[in-house]
């Protein structure tokens, strides 16, 4: 089985020590399907609809080791 692991930041917390999350093309087949997987393993209030690399870029598919923080809207 392919997997890796990411290390996930809320976006605008410069405390937050980042949660690593595991991702299997498996568990994860489609983009929405991770975005709502990632809401539910944060806890956050709101559904994470944004991810971004930690240099600011938007990123579209989980397809490689990145480190990304997400935007609640």
């Amino acid at each position: 089985m392919s997997f890796f692991q990411i290390r996930v930041y809320k976006n605008g917390d410069e405390r937050d020590p980042g949660k690593l999350i595991t991702i299997t093309r498996r568990e994860f087949k489609h983009w929405i399907l991770f975005l709502d997987a990632l809401t539910r393993k944060l806890g956050t209030i709101t559904a994470i609809n944004k991810l971004f690399t930690t240099g600011g870029i938007r990123v579209e598919h989980v397809s490689c080791k990145e480190y990304i923080l997400f935007d609640i809207a």
